[in-house]
């Protein structure tokens, strides 16, 4: 649900994975909608991205780009 988490929230999120999972061995696995090099489709998660960010502005669909960054160096 990192839709609806702030950046602090993921990057906690991140940092506690590393400490539980093996080096090199262990995966964190997400799901859900997210944006691809900055683009979002369907027209559906268009829309459900605005509407997070309308309640919360740091909330909205994540650029999977970026999470893997963060995955690699830990900051959001």
């Amino acid at each position: 649900m990192i839709h609806i988490s702030s950046n602090s929230a993921i990057n906690g999120l991140f940092k506690a994975a590393e400490g539980l999972l093996k080096h090199g061995t262990g995966l964190m696995i997400t799901y859900g909608p997210y944006a691809f090099d900055g683009k979002i489709s369907p027209e559906s998660n268009i829309k459900f991205h605005s509407g997070l960010i309308s309640q919360n502005p740091e909330w909205g669909l994540r650029d999977i780009k970026e999470l893997k960054e963060v995955g690699e160096e830990g900051i959001l």
